[in-house]
């Protein structure tokens, strides 16, 4: 879920974001960030590296995301890999 929102902010600098947010993990408190990361998505704000610094040492405390996303399956290219192989087999 961050992933994607840092890919959707920063085409080409979405990855040492990432890698930045999972070393503020290791170094700090891997909770602490995770809550960080909820808070910001229950919020809608814009998801970085420095954001989520910003609320993991401000000391505040942040509750555990109280809501999951999950986005829609789109299962049409699973459903013509099927059709294909029906047809394969057939032949």
């Amino acid at each position: 879920m961050a992933y994607d929102q840092l890919k959707g902010q920063y085409a080409g600098g979405a990855d040492k974001q990432y890698l930045k947010i999972l070393e503020l993990a290791a170094k700090e408190n891997q909770s602490l960030v995770e809550n960080a990361i909820g808070h910001l998505c229950e919020l809608a704000q814009a998801m970085s590296f420095e954001a989520v610094e910003a609320l993991v040492l401000s000391g505040q405390k942040l509750a555990a995301p109280t809501t999951v996303r999950v986005d829609a399956v789109d299962l049409s290219s699973y459903d013509q890999l099927l059709e294909h192989l029906q047809g394969v087999i057939h032949e």
